[in-house]
């Protein structure tokens, strides 16, 4: 059988059994199918038979192919879908730790604003990572119903407890704030009001302490106007004392009662130094007070002292005196003479102190 190519028109031998399938030209490498034009029908018959066998068999191979492309699509498909849920259930975890971190912050009555926030949150991610599973787990239920079901079911049962729990959270945390700002206006107001009751006690404090600084000034003055009297009396004793000076010698009547007109004014001085510090505990400013009156006290105890000193010599010297003249008249012995020199040793060691 000879034909020619339909593209270069080049003659071609093929076989007869070559009838019907797709030949190449050798001169132009052009592809046709070979016409069925044998010189005889058998020939053709046996090829059509032949072409049809192989195209049953191509059929076949093709649609085990799509199958196993099928099968490892479904698979896939599992796998991935089963990653995501996995996945989702991580989130679910991390959720339900954040919601066992709200719970561990009651404290008085409330919980932590911010903790059931972020627990929300949490279940709101878990959620949204369920509807994903949910959606696919429907594209997936055509090919393989079984397994995409029971995920779907477990996912959108998942995303119901979510999103429930996540409302619960969301609305805990907004009544948590609200008690918070209604405690905070509580505490605000009694702040307010402590503050107002401080002030007024701080007000009542200062007037009685006006009045104790009032009333201790009072005191305060009233010793030290005794005390100042006494001091003058000490100095007019101290006057006469030294007024009653003769013969060398002072009366020593006149110098004790300077020197215990100087001792009373010594302890005057001393009440009014009591006085003052009393005063100084309320008017701290008043120390300068306590120190003025102490160098009164020292003057004073100072003076007594050397009254009564005065007052021990001038005795001393007018028993020398008196013995001296009863020795000149004869009328004292020895034992007179021995006390002329014990009274004149104390005088002057009374003169040395």
């Amino acid at each position: 059988m000879q034909i020619t190519c339909p593209y270069c028109d080049a003659p071609l031998r093929p076989k007869p059994e070559w009838a019907g399938r797709t030949v190449t030209c050798k001169k132009c490498n052009g592809r046709f199918v070979l016409p069925l034009l044998t010189p005889s029908v058998q020939p053709t018959l046996d090829v059509a038979a032949e072409s049809c066998a192989e195209t049953d068999a191509v059929i076949a191979r093709t649609d085990t192919a799509l199958e196993e492309a099928d099968a490892i699509a479904t698979d896939s498909a599992l796998a991935g879908l089963r990653e995501k849920m996995a996945d989702a259930e991580v989130s679910g975890r991390i959720a339900l730790t954040a919601c066992n971190a709200a719970l561990a912050s009651h404290s008085a009555g409330l919980v932590d604003p911010e903790a059931c926030e972020d627990a929300a949150h949490a279940l709101k991610v878990a959620a949204m990572k369920f509807r994903v599973v949910v959606a696919e787990s429907e594209i997936l239920s055509t090919v393989d119903p079984t397994q995409a079901t029971l995920l779907r079911s477990k996912a959108a049962e998942a995303v119901i407890r979510c999103e429930d729990t996540a409302t619960t959270l969301r609305n805990t945390a907004m009544n948590a704030r609200d008690a918070a700002e209604q405690g905070l206006a509580d505490i605000n107001a009694i702040a307010v009001e402590t503050d107002a009751m401080i002030a007024q006690v701080d007000a009542e404090l200062e007037q009685a302490n006006t009045r104790i600084a009032d009333s201790l000034f009072a005191a305060f003055r009233e010793k030290r106007v005794a005390a100042e009297a006494a001091t003058r009396a000490a100095m007019a004793a101290s006057r006469a004392a030294m007024a009653s000076y003769s013969d060398g010698l002072c009366d020593p009547e006149a110098c004790d009662d300077a020197a215990r007109a100087y001792k009373i004014a010594a302890m005057k001085w001393r009440a009014v130094v009591t006085e003052a510090e009393a005063l100084v505990s309320v008017v701290p400013d008043a120390t300068d007070l306590c120190l003025s009156v102490t160098g009164s006290i020292v003057e004073c105890e100072d003076s007594a002292a050397t009254w009564q000193s005065t007052a021990m010599s001038a005795r001393g010297a007018a028993q020398q005196v008196q013995l001296l003249h009863n020795l000149q008249n004869g009328r004292t012995g020895c034992l007179g003479v021995i006390a002329i020199l014990v009274i004149a040793i104390a005088a002057a060691s009374a003169m040395a102190s």
